[in-house]
């Protein structure tokens, strides 16, 4: 098997290439940077232009996609839509052209709230979900009545070793003693492991049956609280329980201090939760979990 990857140097991407290496599976990549040991065509995904010249070779396999801004930054006009959705849609159709069989594409289980239903519909402002939406979108359409197999994954708020983001800030915050104990609240947060992610990702590129333009949700199942996050966290940490926690309108003033700690505040305390049993078509089951967040097999 020929595999093309994108965004082999992000969170997901550099713990894939190492396991599909260590398959034994051909990978070459297409990256802003070139790899020393591994076949790289250079591209700038930013500059859609690109694009016409981009030749991906017709012994290739699986499009494994995963190149894409992490969080939502501005608006249709900006790097940030070019990356994330233009430039999906742009390599779908090479990879068409290309007779590529398969194309995997890694959304944002985010995405969901975009699907053509009133139900858990989110505030249009959120342009990463919006964006994600329109690349699934776009890319099913780009392989609809062709032989190319369309897959794509939404997963879940990511954790794992050296995790980024604010769960890297909590787990900085409660390390160092600064980060202030939550209170319990009827939030859900729905969340995977990184080793689930790129176990589910191998499992997708080898499979070829009842896959094809299907859209699977992974989570590991557990539906966390903000609270039950930080306690995890803590003894993570090896940090003792606590049983005092800081009331919710302490966070609410605090959110008037400035619009990004008021976004961190909002999204600490949102209902985030998903269904994963679209995953048993393809007989995934979680293998780790939120206390798990330190350990990997890959």
């Amino acid at each position: 098997m020929h595999v093309l990857l994108t965004g082999s140097s992000g969170f997901i991407g550099s713990k894939l290439l190492i396991k599909l290496l260590s398959e034994n599976i051909s990978v070459e990549l297409l990256s802003r940077h070139n790899h020393k040991n591994l076949k790289t065509t250079i591209i700038d995904f930013d500059n859609l232009n690109n694009f016409n010249d981009l030749y991906i070779d017709k012994s290739i396999d699986v499009v494994l996609h995963l190149a894409g801004y992490a969080h939502d930054v501005k608006g249709k006009n900006s790097k940030y839509y070019n990356l994330n959705t233009l430039s999906t849609i742009s390599l779908a159709k090479k990879c068409l052209e290309s007779r590529v069989k398969k194309f995997i594409f890694v959304s944002s289980i985010k995405a969901a709230n975009y699907n053509n239903s009133n139900q858990n519909q989110i505030n249009s402002r959120d342009l990463y979900a919006k964006g994600k939406r329109e690349s699934e979108l776009g890319i099913l359409e780009v392989a609809k009545n062709s032989s190319m197999q369309v897959v794509i994954l939404r997963p879940a708020l990511i954790y794992g070793p050296n995790v980024k983001g604010n769960l890297e800030l909590m787990l900085s915050g409660i390390k160092n003693g600064w980060f202030p104990p939550l209170p319990n609240m009827n939030d859900c947060h729905s969340m995977v492991h990184i080793d689930d992610v790129v176990l589910t990702l191998l499992k997708l590129t080898n499979q070829t049956e009842n896959i094809d333009g299907k859209i699977f949700c992974i989570t590991d199942g557990v539906k966390y609280s903000a609270r039950d996050i930080y306690n995890i966290l803590r003894s993570v940490c090896n940090k003792p329980k606590i049983r005092w926690t800081m009331p919710k309108f302490m966070f609410n003033l605090a959110s008037f201090l400035h619009p990004a700690i008021k976004r961190k505040i909002n999204k600490l305390f949102q209902n985030e939760c998903y269904d994963y049993s679209e995953m048993d078509a393809i007989e995934f089951f979680p293998t780790k979990q939120l206390k798990d967040i330190n350990e990997t097999n890959i």
